[in-house]
């Protein structure tokens, strides 16, 4: 069972984005994340992952180490619709690497729907290339399905 987590800043949509992965339901109403929530959802090849979604406020960065060790993938995910979100893509990709080294790393551009340039496309491939990521994606947790993300981010 791979073990994967999803960092990213506060309200970049990675509780979304787990929640189509594992249910394929979309709940706009969701809570940010408190500490980390543990959930687990089925990958293409019909195996379980085990995945942590961890909260993006600066106040849980101490706790959160605990759980990116031994990971074996994850999902870097940041707001698309805002102009700065990418600003703190090479700072996660940093606490990622520095407690799992042999950690994959994939970027995801959440909330697409909200409108972004090519421009910004275009970085964030610049971006996830220099940084060593495996690949970069750009979705909307709210309107896509489970099938048509879960290819996108294969661990």
């Amino acid at each position: 069972m791979s073990r994967t987590i999803l960092v990213g800043d506060s309200g970049s949509g990675k509780t979304t984005l787990v929640e189509r992965l594992e249910t394929d339901t979309f709940n706009a109403s969701a809570l940010a994340t408190i500490g980390v929530d543990y959930r687990v959802f089925q990958d293409l090849s019909g195996n379980s992952v085990k995945c942590w979604d961890t909260a993006g406020a600066e106040r849980f960065r101490a706790v959160m180490s605990l759980y990116y060790r031994n990971a074996d993938f994850c999902i870097l995910v940041f707001d698309a619709s805002r102009r700065l979100g990418m600003k703190s893509v090479p700072k996660w990709a940093s606490e990622v690497r520095a407690h799992a080294p042999t950690a994959r790393i994939f970027l995801v551009g959440n909330k697409i729907d909200w409108g972004q340039s090519a421009c910004e496309t275009e970085e964030a491939i610049a971006l996830a290339q220099e940084l060593g990521f495996v690949g970069v994606a750009f979705l909307s947790a709210k309107h896509m399905k489970r099938a048509e993300i879960l290819p996108l981010i294969q661990p």
